[in-house]
C-alpha cells in the first residue's frame, strides 16, 4: 500500500496588529504586536470537514467531472489540495474507489491497484 503523503508545511503566518496608537509631535505613533494565527489556521481543515459532513449532499460525480475536465496544471492543483486534506492525491483516491481513465480520459471501472 502506498504511504500517505504529508505536506510538511509548517509555516506560521504572522501579522502585525496595532495594539495602541497615539499622536506625538504631530505624528501618529503605533505600537504593534505580532499576532500568531496558529489557532485560526489549525481550524481550516476541521471546519471544512465539518461542513462537508453536514452538507448532506454527495457530489462525487460533480467532483470527478470537474477533475476530468481539468488540464494538467489544474489536476496538479487538485491533487496537491487533496494531499493537504487527507494525505492522498485525488488520482490515488480515484484508484482506491476503483475508478480509472480510458485512453480518451473518460472514467472507467478498474481494479484497485493501490495495494501493489
Amino acid at each position: 500500500m502506498p504511504k500517505r503523503v504529508r505536506s510538511g508545511v509548517g509555516t506560521l503566518f504572522i501579522t502585525p496588529v496595532v495594539v495602541n496608537s497615539s499622536w506625538h509631535n504631530g505624528q501618529r505613533e503605533e505600537v504593534t504586536s505580532t499576532k500568531y494565527m496558529e489557532d485560526q489556521i489549525n481550524n481550516i481543515i476541521p471546519v471544512l470537514m465539518e461542513d462537508i459532513g453536514s452538507d448532506g449532499e454527495n457530489e462525487s460525480d460533480l467532483l470527478l467531472d470537474y477533475y476530468l475536465r481539468c488540464n494538467t496544471q489544474e489536476k496538479a492543483v487538485v491533487n496537491k489540495v487533496m494531499i493537504y486534506l487527507c494525505g492522498w492525491s485525488f488520482e490515488t483516491l480515484l484508484k482506491k474507489c476503483g475508478i480509472g481513465n480510458d485512453e480518451k480520459g473518460k472514467p472507467i471501472i478498474v481494479e484497485d491497484k493501490t495495494d501493489e
